[in-house]
């Protein structure tokens, strides 16, 4: 259907016809206004040549034939929606231009508007239709294995913890774990890499990845709804029927243009009969101002921005909850992070060992192995990460008796002695002597031997590798960039010093942070919240821009957060601003350019230098200027691009 500045030519979009529009199409939507004008042009040849009538004759003819659609559509935009269309505008013109005996000029109007309607709606067909494209691609069945067979189902249908097959030339449906097999998954259509992922298993499957080579069973770990393929094909679908924020203002814009121009004309040739130009040609100049009234550029270009502008964020991995979302990025001024899972890995690691002992490394890692096997906690597997591969050749260790400490840390007795690991609170309640160290003692873990302090780790969470060069393009585009996190002062400290940010704020809890992107938004700047999207919900939805680092298990429609991005890769976000950017230049730059090229062309038309085939001429031609820069900006922003990584 048309949209809400339809104008109800095909450029709008209000052809109502699907499929993507081949060549021979192009030509069929010319064929007749091409066939009109060459009619009008021989018949004005007859005219002044010869002194023909027959050349009038056959002008009519083609004033005709071009313009039947064109006097039908407006006929029925005035009696059905009460609606002064461009269709209208034109009808009006020629038909005035017809009153007066100028048939030549009537037919070339009608002619030159049909044939600048049919070659800007087969442009935007072709756009619509290469993200509705896009989208036919990414449905399919599932082959999911029940009772030992493949059975293809919706993958609506499909539960999760349920096994299902992806085969050479099939694209994974569902999110979820390989496992058995191997294959190479293409991902360009998912998060813009440009390099095949080697997959096997125990490595993730993202919704949407087309196998290229190989077989895999794969493990569904979250239902279709949650899934990446489905918040991307909403995004894709919302980009289709919604038109963004500016098309509400464009709306309220062309509402008042064109009665405004057409009430401006009149007076214009009113003003210009009572100072002497003679009545045929103050109307002919009346008329001419109509044919600039017609608000068809605007109504392509910007629907057509927001298109491009979702299709080039869903290639790159950066789930929209709608085409709106661009507008709330090209405003945005300063940058707050969350820190565990956004700017870091969210898991810890140890970062250094401190011997406090005698004890040698071999037998430090040997207790740690012996003790914290078996341990889910975070904590504890960064230690076992660390200590397994030293633990060779130590001392052999049998634990007989453990109990943990909830929040502190955990004793046991071993063949060695009874040992403790926690933090530097558990150690001084027990009596441990602890050495003074450099550095906050916040981060440590210590461990001791009957009673003495034998060792300590600092743990810490790795920063991303996508968080610096991140960082960095954000202070080189102008962005302003603080941490706000729960986290304790000295790993935010170190965090925000290694990333030079602006500022911190360490220790908020949900609503302190909340408050603190409120408190960073009364500079008049616009505030977009890097977080989670689970305990940062609130800061995300007080941000005007709020963004969730992983699309992953995470409803984006239910969720807080405006944007997902598909893989944590920070360097989506940084691609989203430069798109919101991108897109605010193709608005100002393609209602700029219509502005003033047909203020200018109304000037000359005052002044009797402008015909009205000119200004259709111009209308049509400005239409397809304006596509053409929309494209461009999006095209040349530098913003977007692939990020060819292989997890090979």
């Amino acid at each position: 259907g048309g949209s809400v500045l339809s104008c109800g030519c095909s450029a709008c979009g209000a052809s109502g016809r699907g499929g993507s529009p081949s060549w021979r199409d192009l030509l069929g939507e010319v064929a007749l206004p091409a066939i009109a004008l060459l009619v009008a042009s021989t018949g004005a040849l007859l005219e002044a040549w010869w002194g023909l009538r027959l050349g009038e004759v056959l002008a009519v003819l083609s004033w005709a034939a071009a313009g039947f659609r064109v006097f039908r559509g407006a006929i029925s935009s005035l009696l059905r929606l009460r609606r002064f269309d461009e269709r209208a505008l034109i009808a009006v013109s020629s038909g005035g231009a017809l009153a007066l005996g100028e048939v030549f000029e009537a037919a070339f109007v009608v002619a030159l508007y049909v044939l600048g309607e049919g070659v800007q709606g087969f442009f935007s067909r072709r756009a619509r239709a290469s993200a509705s494209d896009l989208l036919s691609s990414l449905r399919g069945d599932v082959a999911v294995l029940r009772g030992g067979r493949p059975l293809r189902v919706p993958p609506e249908e499909v539960r999760v913890g349920e096994s299902f097959l992806v085969r050479p030339g099939e694209r994974a449906m569902l999110d979820g774990v390989v496992v058995s097999g191997r294959a190479s998954l293409d991902l360009s259509h998912v998060t813009g890499e440009s390099i095949p992922r080697e997959v096997g298993p125990g490595d993730e499957v993202v919704s949407g990845s087309l196998c290229l080579d190989g077989a895999l069973k794969v493990e569904a770990r979250s239902p279709f709804e949650g899934s990446y393929l489905s918040q991307m094909r909403r995004a894709l679908e919302s980009s289709l029927s919604s038109r963004g924020e500016a098309l509400g203002v464009l709306h309220r814009f062309v509402s008042l243009y064109t009665p405004a121009a057409v009430s401006i004309s009149l007076l214009s040739g009113v003003a210009l009969a009572l100072h002497g130009l003679p009545p045929g040609e103050a109307l002919y100049r009346a008329l001419t101002l109509l044919v600039l009234a017609c608000p068809c550029a605007l109504a392509l270009s910007i629907p057509t921005a927001y298109i491009l502008g979702t299709l080039m964020a869903s290639s790159r991995g950066v789930l929209l909850r709608s085409p709106r979302v661009l507008d709330r990025a090209s405003s945005v001024g300063v940058v707050a992070f969350d820190k565990t899972g956004t700017l870091t890995e969210g898991r810890p690691r140890v970062l250094g060992f401190l011997p406090l002992g005698e004890a040698g490394v071999e037998e430090v890692a040997s207790l740690v192995l012996a003790v914290e096997e078996g341990s889910n906690h975070p904590a504890a597997k960064a230690l076992l990460e660390w200590a397994l591969p030293l633990a060779e050749g130590g001392p052999g260790v049998e634990v007989e008796e453990l109990r943990e400490l909830p929040g502190r840390g955990v004793i046991a007795e071993t063949s060695l002695g009874a040992v403790a690991i926690g933090n530097g609170s558990m150690m001084e309640e027990m009596g441990v002597l602890l050495p003074e160290v450099e550095g906050d003692r916040g981060g440590l873990v210590f461990l001791a031997l009957e009673g003495k302090a034998i060792g300590a780790f600092r743990l810490g969470d790795e920063l991303k590798e996508s968080a610096e060069p991140s960082v960095e393009e954000l202070k080189a585009m102008g962005f302003k960039a603080f941490l706000l996190t729960g986290d304790s002062e000295g790993p935010a400290r170190d965090v925000a010093s290694k990333l030079g940010l602006e500022g911190f704020r360490a220790g908020l809890r949900p609503e302190e942070k909340a408050k603190a992107v409120e408190e960073l938004g009364r500079s008049g700047e616009k505030v977009a919240f890097v977080g989670d999207g689970i305990n940062d919900a609130l800061a995300l939805s007080r941000a005007h821009l709020g963004v969730a680092v992983s699309s992953r298990g995470l409803n984006l429609a239910a969720s807080a957060a405006d944007a997902a991005l598909a893989d944590g890769d920070l360097r989506r976000f940084v691609d989203l601003l430069r798109l919101g950017r991108a897109l605010r230049r193709a608005l100002v730059g393609s209602v700029s350019l219509v502005l003033g090229v047909k203020t200018s062309i109304l000037s000359l038309s005052l002044l009797g230098r402008s015909s009205m085939w000119q200004a259709v001429l111009a209308d049509s031609g400005l239409a397809l200027l304006a596509l053409a820069l929309v494209s461009f900006t999006f095209a040349l922003s530098g913003g977007v691009k692939a990020r060819g990584r292989s997890t090979a």
